[in-house]
């Protein structure tokens, strides 16, 4: 894995611009409120992003500190956790992106939503009623949709995304990645009876190198899904004054 490269790739940091101020607000707040909550949104993103990028160069690190024992074992353990904890923040963004197009396509003003609707409107955002609601909202007129409806859709069925996700949901049931490294998942018993082997009940295991691969690939996947998706939502004179 290319931590260095990692280091270096700081092109969503200009995703933190969108974060909307006195400018926009004013500007929008009357005429155009999704706007507002969509470069929220992004500014979440950009959050996450940046968390899970963190986690990820902190797996990286062969100097740990006071995190752990100064022994093979303990750099071992310090850089499963950063892992794990990097792919769990990583789908955190492709959920939030979701949100992201879930506001630009809401309906609610921007004074409703400062009035306490706002979190209410998180929440509502879930699988099959955002996909329900942005084929409705197109079939209602919003053409605008289109597009957005066809990248989300061309991303979400590529492998690096789905990968992530698959990894999500499976710390999620079971606590934890089992790593080859730890040479700690055994699939016969240590003891036979009656010279026979007994199967035990192994998880599926992975190498640090598996899990670096597939999360550097989500890592860029996700920044080319979410610049393309930022041009649909955020209107060209965002920026002017």
């Amino acid at each position: 894995m290319d931590y260095l490269a990692l280091s270096k790739d700081d092109g969503f940091q200009k995703w933190f611009d969108y974060q909307p101020k006195d400018l926009q607000i004013s500007k929008y707040k009357n005429v155009d409120g999704k706007t507002i909550v969509t470069a929220l949104k992004i500014l979440d993103v950009y959050n996450a992003f940046s968390n899970a990028r963190f986690s990820f160069l902190s797996a990286g690190q062969d100097d740990c500190g006071k995190l752990c024992e100064k022994n093979d074992a303990g750099k071992l353990f310090v850089k499963a956790h950063f892992l794990i904890v990097a792919i769990m923040e990583y789908n955190i963004c492709w959920d939030l992106s979701m949100q992201v197009i879930w506001a630009y396509m809401h309906d609610k003003s921007y004074e409703e939503l400062t009035k306490g609707d706002f979190l209410k409107f998180e929440k509502s955002c879930k699988g099959k009623t955002f996909e329900g609601k942005m084929s409705n909202a197109i079939k209602k007129g919003r053409s605008d949709l289109k597009k957005v409806k066809r990248l989300y859709e061309k991303y979400n069925k590529k492998t690096p995304v789905k990968d992530i996700n698959k990894l999500c949901n499976y710390i999620k049931h079971n606590g934890t990645l089992y790593f080859t490294e730890f040479d700690d998942n055994f699939e016969k018993m240590y003891r036979s009876v009656n010279y026979k082997a007994i199967n035990s009940l192994p998880r599926i295991s992975y190498s640090f190198s598996d899990i670096e691969d597939k999360l550097f690939e989500f890592h860029n996947v996700f920044q080319r899904y979410f610049n393309k998706l930022i041009e649909m939502v955020i209107p060209s004179d965002y920026f002017d004054k």
